[in-house]
Parts: C-alpha cells; structure tokens; sequence
C-alpha cells in the first residue's frame, strides 16, 4: 500500500513537511552571514537529529549501513566552524549537501528483492523527476480540510484562489508603481502609507517557501513505497582483447620512449636545473599539468579495459600490460612531485601547489588499489565503490587540515632558518585569517623587509624607506582584526579559526 495514499496518515507525512519548514528558516537564519561558523555545524545536527528520529518513528529505517556516513558528515561540519579557509568556505557546505542526500536515500532504501546495488537502480536518484511529482502531494496535504463538511471543497478551493493571487497581485503592483509615478502616488494616497518593499527579505520569505516544499517533497518520495532497489541488469560493451591489448601495447611503447629519452629531466635535481640554464620556475610549470592530466587520462583508460574485462572475462595479457603502464605512471608520478617540491622548495607553498600535491598523492593511492583490483580480479562495482569511499575519506582529510596555517607555517619557517623570501602580501591578502597565529611569529625577530614582499603579483619592496613597509604590516593585521569583528555580528557565525587569530592579534603589543 502506497504511504502517500490520501487516506494514510495525514499528520505523519506533514511531520516531515514541518521538518522541511524547519530546516528552511534555519538555513535563512544560520546563513545570513558571509563567513560559515557554528550556525552552519547546528544546522546539520538538527537535520540529522530530525531526519532520524521521524524516519525511526514512521519505520523507514531500511538501511543501517548508511550510518556511515554519519562521521564525514560531521566531521566536515565541525571543520566549518575549525577553519576559514576557502575550501571549507566554498566547497565544504556543497559536499556536506551532498552526502546528506546520499545518507537520507541510503537509510531509508528498501531492497527485499535483494537485487544488486547499483546508485542508478534507485527511482529517486534515476529521476529527479519523482521528487517535483510529489509536490502536488504536498499541496494536498497542506490544504486537506476535515472530512465530512459540505464546504470543505469550496473552501478549500477559495484558499487556493487567495495564495495564489497575493503574489501576483503583490508583483503587478509593484511593477505598476514603479513604472508609473502617477499610479503609485495615487495608490500611496488611497492607502495612506507608502509602498516600500524589501527585496532581500521578500527573496527570503520567498526562498524558504521554496525550499519547504522542494524539501517536503523530497522526504515525500523517501517515504514512498516506491523509493526501492529495482532489478535492472548492467549492460557493458565488450572490448575485443586483441583491440585492448594492441591499445595498451602502443601506448606502453610511447610511455617507455618518453621516459627514456627524458629521465635526466624528469628527476632533475637543483644541479641539473642550474646546469641546463632552466629556470626553476620554468622547469616546474614547463609540462608539470600534462603530466598531471596524462595520470588522470591513463587512468579513465586502464579502468575501461578493466571494466570490460570483468563482465566479459579477462587476458592475462592486457593485465600485464595495464599493470606495466600503472608501473609506468608511478614514474611520471614521481617527476610531477619531484617539480613540485623543487618549485615549493624555490618559491614557496600555496593553496594550488599544496592541494595539486596532495592530489597526485591521491591518484597514486587509487592506482594502488587498482593494481591490487587487478591482480586479484576484483570486482569492478566493488572497485568503484571502495574508490568513492576512498575520495570521501581524503576529502575528509584535506578539509580538516589547516592548509592556511600550513602554507604560512612553512613559508615563515623558510624565510627564518633558510633565507627565502617571503611573499607577506599573499599571506594576508590572499589566504584566510587562519594565517594569522602563523604571521604574528614575526613580531618575535627582527625582520628584513627588503625581503618581505608586500606588494601583489609576488613582487617584492626593493625600497629602503621600511618605516612604509611596517606601516603596512601593522595596517595589513589591524585590517584583518576588523575583518574578523565584522564577520562576527551573531552567535551563529561564532568560528574557533577566527577566534584564534583575534586571540593572536590582542596579544601583540
């Protein structure tokens, strides 16, 4: 029997309509401000709190392995009130949204079929579409009079007249007194008060509705008996093994010529560089993303063939040569990071260098697991599911690691122990204030500003009027001081990062 039925449970449907409302105005009241902080933490807690305890209560708890989820859920929120960094500012809240969807389709998937699990087997994630047809459903439930009055539909319907014209009249009137002076002025006559509306609140009021009822109908289709595993059996395209095996051949071939003829300056060391009158920043930059992408291309390759192979029976052959080439791509691997720890060690650290670093790391990780798949013939939706749960948990990683701090940390430290120059202005003006309790170290030596740069485009203040240049550090953190204060105009924008670097600013002298 169909759980949305018009004669089920009426208040046990609009309980999750309530929690949509709920978590609307709380998304409008906890994001209002620019810089995410406990509010943004709070809000996941209560949706998660919410969800669980309505989907416990109705019994549509049908998938308790999606508990799982749980700590990089809140792990990943606790880090929007840890860090002010822009991953976790920009890219953070995204993938939270993200992996709450996955968890509230997840836990209440009903499969007694017991078909395989496949992400695209599932209605609602197979069509968006079911979630907008459970609007109307909302719509009735909202707007369900008592049974049994013989006015209850005429009633009912004038309702629906009203919600319906408030809007559009409000939006002709608006449009009416704005496009004519004369009809405005009569109108602000006739009402005695003057047309005066808020655009940004009336978006708000706007937004949550919108959200409300997006939200009701999304827990709609969740509760639905409809929201079940379906039997739909994969279909791959078979590769020929001869066609594979020539493909990886060739390219085996090409990867070996490249290596070879380019070894010395793949793994150049500061001699080779010198010696080669090769810039450093040249030798870095010169092929360093082709390399990168040729990893990401190889890849998407070798996991065709494989994919192919497991549905349809494997080579001994091919997987030879798939393992060759992932051998292959550990060496281009390991020039890609040996550029970029010349370049970081020359240059310095930044966001880009840093996460481009990691993520090598990264692939290199999942072309273990891929050999080890390889090997072992695992299966390949086994392989892929392990992948993705591998990229959630570093993802996890990198986001609760205090990148800002790091980079300042280590381009600090080089400046002080090793002579380096120090490039202050991307420090404060482009990383967040997590930099801060880094930067006030250097009010603790004697610093040399001729090789402190403080001006953009990673120049460096060749003049020897310093009294300037310290006018604009101590300008550059009282600005960041007022930045921080400013950012804090309520309790739900309350950020630990943020706090640390106030508490490391009040402590200057």
């Amino acid at each position: 029997m169909n759980f949305l039925a018009p004669d089920k449970s009426r208040l046990s449907r609009l309980a999750y309509v309530v929690l949509a409302f709920l978590v609307a105005i709380l998304y409008d009241q906890l994001f209002r401000s620019s810089a995410h902080g406990l509010g943004a933490f709070l809000l996941v807690i209560i949706y998660l709190v919410g969800f669980i305890a309505l989907v416990s209560c109705t019994r549509h708890i049908k998938n308790r392995f999606a508990f799982f989820l749980l700590l990089p859920i809140l792990v990943l929120a606790f880090d929007q009130m840890l860090y002010t960094n822009i991953l976790v500012e920009k890219l953070v809240p995204f993938v939270i949204l993200v992996l709450l969807i996955i968890f509230s389709i997840l836990l209440t998937l009903r499969n007694e079929g017991k078909f395989i699990f496949y992400f695209r087997n599932i209605p609602v994630v197979k069509s968006v579409g079911l979630i907008f047809r459970n609007l109307s459903l909302v719509f009735h439930d909202l707007l369900s009079w008592t049974k049994g009055s013989k006015h209850s539909e005429k009633y009912k319907q004038i309702a629906v007249g009203l919600i319906i014209s408030v809007p559009i009249l409000l939006l002709f009137v608006l449009l009416f007194s704005e496009a004519d002076q004369v009809f405005g002025s009569g109108l602000e006559k006739l009402l005695s008060f003057k047309i005066d509306i808020d655009y940004l609140v009336t978006w708000r009021v706007v937004r949550t509705i919108i959200y409300t009822f997006i939200g009701g109908a999304f827990f709609y289709a969740l509760i639905n008996d409809g929201h079940a595993l379906v039997d739909n059996k994969k279909t791959v395209k078979k590769i020929s093994p001869i066609s594979a095996a020539i493909v990886l051949f060739l390219v085996n071939v090409l990867f070996a010529i490249f290596v070879f003829i380019q070894i010395k300056y793949l793994f150049g060391s500061h001699d080779f560089v010198i010696s080669q009158n090769i810039t450093f920043a040249d030798y870095a930059r010169s092929g360093f993303f082709q390399l990168v992408w040729v990893m990401i291309f190889s890849a998407f390759l070798i996991l065709a063939f494989y994919r192919s192979a497991w549905y349809h029976g494997r080579s001994i052959l091919v997987s030879v040569l798939k393992l060759f080439l992932i051998v292959q791509i550990f060496i281009i691997a390991a020039s890609a990071l040996k550029r970029m720890n010349l370049y970081q060690d020359e240059y310095g650290f930044t966001t880009l260098r840093l996460y481009v670093e990691w993520f090598i790391y990264f692939v290199c990780l999942m072309y273990v697991l891929l050999s080890a798949a390889i090997i072992k013939n695992y299966s390949f939706k086994n392989f892929f599911h392990v992948g993705l749960i591998a990229g959630v948990v570093v993802f996890t990683v990198v986001a609760s690691t205090n990148v800002d701090g790091i980079i300042a940390q280590k381009n600090i430290d080089r400046y002080l122990t090793q002579g380096k120059n120090l490039d202050l202005y991307y420090l404060v003006n482009y990383l967040s204030v997590d930099t801060i309790p880094e930067i006030v170290v250097l009010n603790d030596h004697p610093i040399d500003f001729k090789r402190v740069g403080v001006h953009s485009k990673n120049s460096f203040y060749s003049d020897d009027n310093a009294v300037s240049i310290k006018k604009w550090y101590s300008d550059a953190l009282q600005n960041k001081k007022t930045e921080i204060l400013n950012q804090r105009n309520a309790w739900y924008s309350f950020n630990l990062g943020a706090q640390r670097a106030l508490n490391s600013l009040s402590s200057i002298k």
